[in-house]
């Protein structure tokens, strides 16, 4: 099968990721949030989509907000690199990065990522917490 029947293929395994992920954010945070997008890259080496909160054309996508009555508390951000398997049969996280940031702060409070290869002495997965326990009151 040709590069680009896979590269189809895999968009639209992504869409249907990124149609499950606004499912899951507007049962739980309300329908006003952004809705997730599959948004495929060509770049050297494997084909891959980029699954993220939608956003306008030339812009960042947009943090999700999280209310703690009525009051928007914190933001999250997600972004996640997906692509083939090694078997090209199953849809396949190759990235993520999820931050958590209180409203108005630039540093995140806590964050966790995901490689599927990392190189050299690079965990895999890891959460970091970068929040002093006096900013989350």
């Amino acid at each position: 099968m040709p590069e680009v029947d896979h590269d189809e293929e895999l968009v639209a395994k992504a869409i249907e990721f990124a149609e499950a992920l606004t499912h899951t954010v507007h049962s739980v945070l309300g329908p006003d949030e952004p809705a997730f997008e599959a948004v495929y890259e060509a770049k050297t080496g494997a084909a891959r989509v980029v699954v993220r909160p939608r956003a306008a054309e030339g812009s960042p996508p947009p943090p999700i907000a999280i209310r703690i009555k009525d009051y928007v508390r914190l933001q999250l951000t997600v972004q996640i690199l997906c692509a083939w398997d090694r078997d090209k049969k199953l849809l396949a996280v190759a990235e993520s990065k999820v931050t958590v940031r209180m409203t108005g702060k630039a540093e995140p409070l806590f964050r966790w990522e995901f490689l599927h290869a990392p190189g050299g002495n690079v965990p895999s997965g890891h959460f970091q917490i970068h929040a002093h326990r006096d900013e989350a009151v």
